[in-house]
């Protein structure tokens, strides 16, 4: 038995026939123009159905346009464009119910009109150098504005002075390249600018002299980078602010630096030293997060019993961690692989668990699980017979609510788990087929929700359910594509009482989509 899990969208390339109902409306439609491009008479008579979604790879030449291959163009919503080289102000003229807009690999600057009435959000993804200058206009109507930069900018100044319906700005950078922040000129105090990441490699002095939008809800930046005698004067952070991210924190802040609004605070790699105690408001803190942090601090200091999410990053296996009381979700996130964790004291509240390990942990590796949770998030363990096939972790239950121990023996989850996502973990190896062992799934756990992820672009949501009491046939469907299949499990009898046959669910990736069956191989 198999199925194809599409994304419900269909595909134009130069093996693509065009003969497809124009009356219908898909969900989403992807265009291939440079394939396209090589049977000149297809493209003739090509025509583009109604769709909400329209993708676009490489553009049209000069004599021919998108535009007019395009049926009921008003309908269009989203328009992702990759490698477009055209004029984007075209667009406006015709596709005049477009809300968002996504370009990737840009390596041209492109014009926008000055107001679009209907577009809100437009996310820029640039490959090559990009001049970022004052010279560059976007649209006054924007309410979102996401620039990516994979190249240095030519930053000269970023004037969003006028642009008084932003209400989120990101603008991220994946090189390191000094920026003076001062050369983003932010909107109007008009106070609907609430969310602003900036992971950019500022100039440290730039910290001392800006002024952040006044309403700013979520702030995140790369890095604090003070002069060693410079941060008595470090430019105050809104009083209303409830989410912060910090990358890298290279020196000491204040005391009392973070609001007393303070909901959620992310730290990133940098030295959780610099961030004093006093830092974390006491009674409001809900979230935090220690994604990969170094120095000498005992990180259960920073506490409180007022979080219930926390992220925590464990490089040090002889500190016991002291969780908070009233914990809601928990990531621990281990540093090395040569050993595990010693077993926490769960808090009885505690509902989600996430684990996060290297790929090439000894397979020893003992998960610590709580009767208490619903939601497990772990990563696979590759075998040692066949690196494709994948297996979960071995696992030991805590009993942490005092509930009536009533699961079976040979269940590897608690019974509370519903939701099980899983991580299949990034190899060298050019083969991206993959399969992950099942029967221990359906016969050792509740589980009805399996979420399977590959990188950062493949995720599968299977809902699993037993049709019958002893599981001999069992319906998995995926949520995404509404197909899936029964399966029919072989019993033996064995010692230890009735078992079945391993099975294996195998992902088996053709061109960009997974074709997903059952079996014993890949090669099946």
């Amino acid at each position: 038995m198999s199925f194809i899990i599409p994304i419900n969208k269909i595909n134009f390339n130069n093996n693509s026939n065009n003969n497809v109902i124009t009356n219908q409306i898909f969900k989403s439609i992807n265009i291939d123009l440079k394939k396209l491009l090589q049977q000149q008479e297809k493209l003739t008579n090509f025509i583009i159905p109604p769709t909400r979604k329209l993708k676009v790879i490489g553009s049209l030449p000069k004599d021919l346009s998108i535009m007019e291959k395009q049926c009921r163009p008003e309908m269009v919503e989203t328009l992702k464009l990759e490698e477009y080289q055209d004029d984007i102000k075209e667009f406006f003229f015709l596709f005049t119910g477009i809300k968002i807009i996504k370009i990737e690999n840009l390596s041209t600057v492109p014009t926008f009109p000055s107001f679009w009435p209907s577009l809100s959000e437009l996310y820029i993804t640039t490959k090559d150098v990009f001049p970022l200058s004052c010279d560059i206009q976007f649209p006054l109507t924007l309410q979102v504005l996401y620039l990516r930069f994979q190249q240095n900018v030519n930053f000269s100044t970023l004037d969003l002075h006028h642009h008084s319906s932003l209400t989120k700005l990101s603008i991220i950078s994946d090189i390191l390249q000094k920026i003076e922040m001062n050369k983003i000129l932010f909107p109007n105090s008009t106070g609907l600018l609430k969310y602003l990441q900036l992971t950019l490699d500022f100039n440290p002095q730039d910290c001392r002299s800006i002024t952040f939008p006044p309403n700013l809800d979520y702030f995140g930046i790369t890095t604090f980078s003070l002069d060693m005698d410079g941060a008595d004067t470090l430019v105050p952070l809104p009083n209303n602010i409830t989410h912060l991210k910090i990358l890298n924190c290279d020196y000491r802040l204040p005391d009392n630096y973070f609001p007393l609004s303070l909901r959620e605070l992310v730290l990133g790699r940098g030295n959780i030293s610099n961030i004093p105690i006093s830092c974390i408001p006491n009674g409001t803190i809900e979230k935090l997060h220690f994604t990969k942090h170094i120095g000498h601090v005992d990180p259960k200091e920073y506490f409180k019993d007022s979080i219930t999410d926390l992220c925590i990053f464990v490089h040090d296996p002889s500190i016991p961690l002291g969780l908070p009381r009233h914990l809601v979700k928990l990531k621990i996130h281990l540093g090395f692989p040569d050993f595990g964790i010693n077993p926490p004291h769960y808090p009885t509240t505690l509902d989600s668990l996430e684990y996060k390990y290297y790929a090439d942990y000894d397979r020893s590796l003992i998960l610590y699980i709580p009767t208490s949770i619903t939601k497990l998030t772990c990563q696979m363990m590759s075998s040692r017979l066949d690196n494709q096939i994948y297996s979960l972790p071995s696992t030991k239950i805590f009993n942490n609510n005092n509930i009536n121990n009533s699961d079976p023996n040979h269940f590897i989850l608690p019974s509370n788990i519903n939701i099980l996502s899983v991580d299949i973990p990034t190899t060298t190896n050019q083969n991206e087929d993959f399969m992950i062992q099942i029967d221990q799934i359906i016969n050792s756990s509740n589980v009805k929700v399996l979420v399977v992820s590959k990188e950062q672009n493949t995720r599968f949501e299977f809902h699993i359910k037993r049709l019958e009491m002893d599981n001999k046939y069992v319906m998995i469907t995926e949520k995404h594509s509404f197909t899936g299949g029964i399966i029919r499990q072989h019993r033996v009898e064995s010692n230890h009482g009735l078992l079945y046959n391993p099975s294996f669910m195998i992902f088996k990736k053709i061109d960009s989509n997974y074709i997903v069956k059952f079996g014993k191989s890949i090669s099946n």
